[in-house]
């Protein structure tokens, strides 16, 4: 059975965009509550601002972009899945901070493979993954899940 938010998905995804032009988007972005931008070349610092618009997201999936630490999504209080699989974060506080203020109903992240989040897989020791992880848990109380 499909899950009944992906009747209401839209995907740019392996599109190697660098911004998201208006004419991508539907008039109506009130259904929208899944949005895949896998695969492109956006870095959350300012090619994000569109997303003020969808105000019913759910989830976004930005994996394998060159999302950096410094991202600035706009208030966005139904979103509870944040994928960043696969970017350039490297500052997990900065990035952390910046997903606090603007996703506070956030109940499940993934970073994999981004320096900021370290595991056996790129390198990090197991303190490291443990020290990630308990970070992440105390600044986003409502997460109940992180990468797995």
């Amino acid at each position: 059975m499909q899950n009944e938010d992906e009747k209401f998905k839209l995907s740019l995804a392996f599109q190697n965009l660098y911004h998201i032009s208006e004419s991508l988007l539907p008039e109506n972005r009130d259904p929208i509550r899944i949005l895949d931008l896998t695969e492109n070349n956006l870095t959350g610092s300012s090619d994000l601002k569109f997303l003020i618009d969808f105000v019913n997201l759910k989830t976004l999936i930005l994996d394998k972009n060159q999302i950096q630490s410094n991202i600035r999504l706009p208030y966005m209080n139904s979103l509870t899945t944040l994928w960043v699989n696969h970017n350039k974060i490297e500052n997990l506080a900065i990035f952390i901070q910046n997903i606090e203020i603007s996703c506070p109903n956030l109940t499940y992240l993934s970073m994999i493979n981004n320096k900021a989040a370290p595991s056996y897989f790129n390198g990090g020791t197991l303190a490291e993954y443990n020290d990630y992880r308990l970070y992440v848990i105390s600044r986003l109380g409502k997460l109940k899940m992180l990468d797995d």
